[in-house]
């Protein structure tokens, strides 16, 4: 069964991603965190095939919502891969409704999938991420 971690703070947003996955993978075991910081604990704690990771969310409950805040989580999961915390071979990608994190992710080095959750191919790039090699 494949494990797949939701770190996404909207819960309309989460449930469209879920229901987005379930189409491709009906038995997928789907995790969901709300916030940066349960995102990188779940990720440490439990071993994901995929992780779909908003780009701007709280680190944690009592914050305000960070422009980066997916960036730390990437930061982090990198950190902890190459110290084999964590699965090495996790497939990552943001999903975000704000084309500017796509820039972000550039900047900040990140070369992995950003899918846009308000473009009309948003289900078929969801699906394309899961399926593809």
């Amino acid at each position: 069964t494949m494990k797949i971690l939701i770190c996404e703070d909207n819960e309309r947003k989460y449930n469209d991603i879920k229901e987005a996955t379930r189409i491709v993978m009906p038995d997928a075991k789907i995790t969901w965190c709300k916030y940066a910081k349960t995102g990188v604990q779940e990720l440490r704690n439990n071993e994901y095939d995929f992780l779909i990771q908003d780009m701007q969310l709280p680190l944690h409950s009592d914050e305000k919502i960070m422009i980066k805040g997916g960036i730390y989580v990437l930061q982090k999961l990198q950190y902890y891969q190459h110290s084999y915390d964590i699965n090495p071979n996790i497939k990552v990608c943001v999903c975000s409704s704000d084309i500017a994190s796509k820039d972000i992710l550039t900047s900040e080095g990140f070369d992995i999938p950003f899918i846009e959750y308000t473009s009309y191919t948003f289900v078929s790039d969801i699906k394309e991420f899961l399926t593809n090699e």
